[in-house]
């Protein structure tokens, strides 16, 4: 996008250096986070660093109380790695789970890979069927497929689900099915079978407020760990007004008072401009 060639240049200064602290924020999932920056870092044609990326996933790495959980893991790429990297130390695939339950010794606990007790969604799988009946056999279960489902359970193992995005657009002149579609569903199984709407413990990607937050963290950081009065959020909207297809650029000021929350006018754009670049200038102007 050349607007957005121009807009990043405006926030370097003569050395290629960030003017101000910057994060890229993104609901793509299926990679590391060094890697999305070399992505970037090659698009743009400017160093960026690890730690000026957020991917869907990253802020699993702030709910520390999960992470010495065993956890059933579906998505696609180098889901295992990832989970590691974020600090998960007990993780099951669902490669693995499809390939060692039929044979599962009951007996010899050396041969019995450990049994969930949470699920994170990373993004959408490449099999959907499997991964749709493979999360059933946990859930029904509470965590132990090969035995009989039980629709009245009355606890639920908790799932964590990175990226909601229901569609996306890719090159193809329609939009995509996104993680979002993968999910509707999951819940929609699940509601058939038991009467009841599937719960997530965590939801996560752009609008949760748990990337936002871990966004603001990411700044402070870059920030030497000071406070950061005002964030400006350069993204894409929606407009009910023009055609679906069609989006503008907005440029969102959030001044901070303390811990950010969700507000009713911080959900609303205080200026939509025709894209990033005019984003940046109307930043630059101090109108705003």
């Amino acid at each position: 996008i050349p607007a957005a060639q121009r807009a990043l240049r405006k926030l370097l200064d003569r050395n290629d250096r960030f003017l101000f602290p910057v994060v890229f924020v993104t609901n793509a999932g299926s990679c590391q986070r060094h890697h999305k920056a070399q992505q970037l870092s090659h698009l743009f044609n400017v160093q960026i660093t690890t730690e000026q990326v957020l991917l869907s996933h990253s802020p699993l790495q702030l709910l520390k109380t999960f992470h010495d959980k065993c956890v059933l893991l579906s998505g696609q790429g180098p889901v295992m790695e990832i989970a590691n990297t974020l600090g998960f130390q007990k993780v099951v695939s669902m490669e693995q789970l499809a390939e060692h339950h039929p044979l599962l010794d009951m007996v010899d606990h050396n041969r019995r890979p450990k049994l969930p007790v949470m699920i994170i969604l990373f993004g959408e799988p490449i099999r959907w069927e499997t991964n749709l009946q493979l999360l059933m056999d946990v859930l029904l279960t509470n965590g132990s497929p090969g035995h009989k489902y039980d629709t009245e359970l009355s606890t639920q193992l908790p799932v964590l689900a990175c990226n909601t995005d229901l569609m996306w657009m890719a090159e193809a002149p329609s939009p995509r099915f996104g993680h979002g579609m993968f999910m509707l569903c999951l819940e929609s199984v699940y509601r058939k079978l038991t009467g009841r709407q599937l719960q997530y413990k965590e939801l996560l990607g752009k609008p949760s407020l748990l990337t936002y937050q871990y966004a603001e963290h990411l700044l402070k950081k870059q920030n030497q760990n000071h406070d950061i009065k005002t964030i400006y959020v350069c993204t894409g909207v929606y407009n009910p007004h023009l055609p679906l297809t069609n989006t503008n650029g907005m440029m969102m000021v959030s001044h901070d008072d303390g811990d950010l929350a969700l507000k009713p006018h911080l959900i609303e754009p205080c200026h939509i401009v025709e894209d990033v670049d005019a984003a940046v200038d109307l930043k630059f102007s101090c109108k705003v």
